[in-house]
């Protein structure tokens, strides 16, 4: 077997560890899950599983850390529209739409301060790399904030507003305390 064919194998089973977390906290509490029941419904052996992961928690914290890169990565678009606050909360909520089922078992689970953690993180070390010193670290903290705690009451809600919707609410905001 060659390296490229070891490494797709090892990435394989890594996605179906994850896939099998997925599926299981659809069914049942994450803090019910165990290693055992992970392995067996990704079809993999424990010894599998501890190549990949130390525990279940670190299943989990993979699967925030790849969509947080992801939505890092999405933040180009936002950096264009910095001046804009509902075009910049359209453009966040059409990111975590795409995410909002993940989302919804975080909540489910009381583990969406989690990703919040991993999320402000992973942003604060981007700003200190974009240069973006320049932005008052409190009006920056203020915003972030805001935006984090209007995506707590979409996800409450059932996330079942648009992004579109979401930047209305953002520019009736404006309107109330600007």
């Amino acid at each position: 077997m060659t390296h490229e064919q070891k490494s797709n194998r090892k990435n394989e089973s890594k996605e179906w560890i994850v896939d099998a977390l997925l599926e299981l906290m659809e069914e049942k509490p994450y803090r019910e899950i165990t290693v055992t029941e992970l392995s067996a419904r990704a079809d993999l052996s424990r010894r599998t599983f501890y190549r990949h992961f130390d525990t279940v928690e670190d299943v989990l914290l993979y699967v925030m850390g790849q969509m947080v890169d992801d939505y890092i990565a999405s933040r180009q678009e936002l950096v264009r529209e910095k001046r804009n606050l509902r075009k910049m909360v359209v453009v966040h909520f059409r990111f975590w739409e795409t995410k909002k089922d993940f989302l919804l078992l975080l909540q489910k689970n009381n583990l969406f301060h989690m990703m919040m953690q991993i999320l402000w993180r992973d942003i604060n070390d981007w700003i200190r790399q974009e240069n973006y010193a320049k932005v008052n670290p409190y009006v920056y903290s203020f915003a972030a904030g805001g935006v984090w705690h209007m995506m707590e009451k979409w996800l409450e809600e059932g996330a079942v507003k648009t992004p579109e919707e979401m930047g209305d609410v953002a520019e009736d905001i404006l309107r109330i305390f600007v």
